[in-house]
């Protein structure tokens, strides 16, 4: 987080008593800092809850502020479709749609792909070089700096057809049967 601590670049969003984001807190917060940059994530597994992605980015986008959405718990569980969503970034990962470890995605909005530098460069980033500067590529190569993860790579393919063939409607319809399965049964017992 660039060394920055709570009240001092850095802010957090609070939460409800029923875990759901607090979007008056949010707003307050906004006002207070426009032009900011917002990361938030879209399932969170430590509350359980489902964050409104689209409404955090349509309050963000009011007061000119960029959001970036932690979608490594959603990929798996619910269609995303960014561009609906209106959302700046977008991340991914691997291992939580069934794909090996050691890689993911970034989506990064159009407009936004060359003013975004790459943390790495290297190999195949470079268009041109010269003893006083070098040129980036643009994107999307100008952020695969290096040897890809070439069999994760393919891993994660593999991963995210076999999620389309099986469909997140039945996902989500058997997500809910287990859901309906743990409340019945948790109702059961009187110390829960």
């Amino acid at each position: 987080m660039q060394n920055r601590t709570l009240g001092e670049g850095l802010e957090v969003v609070g939460y409800k008593k029923n875990f759901t984001f607090d979007f008056e807190e949010f707003e307050s917060l906004l006002q207070k800092n426009p032009n900011s940059f917002v990361s938030v994530t879209h399932i969170s597994n430590v509350f359980g809850t489902i964050n409104d992605i689209k409404r955090i980015c349509t309050l963000a986008h009011k007061y000119d502020s960029y959001v970036m959405i932690d979608g490594a718990q959603s990929l798996a569980h619910t269609k995303i479709d960014v561009q609906d969503i209106d959302c700046d970034f977008f991340t991914i990962s691997g291992h939580k749609t069934f794909a090996p470890t050691g890689v993911g995605a970034i989506y990064i909005k159009q407009e936004l792909q060359d003013k975004v530098a790459p943390y790495q460069t290297g190999g195949a980033t470079i268009k041109s070089v010269t003893y006083e500067r070098s040129e980036l590529l643009p994107s999307p190569y100008r952020y695969e700096a290096g040897t890809q993860n070439i069999a994760g790579v393919i891993g994660f393919a593999k991963a995210l057809e076999l999620i389309d063939t099986i469909g997140y409607e039945n996902i989500e319809k058997q997500e809910h049967i287990l859901y309906e399965y743990l409340h019945n049964e948790l109702e059961k017992i009187e110390e829960v």
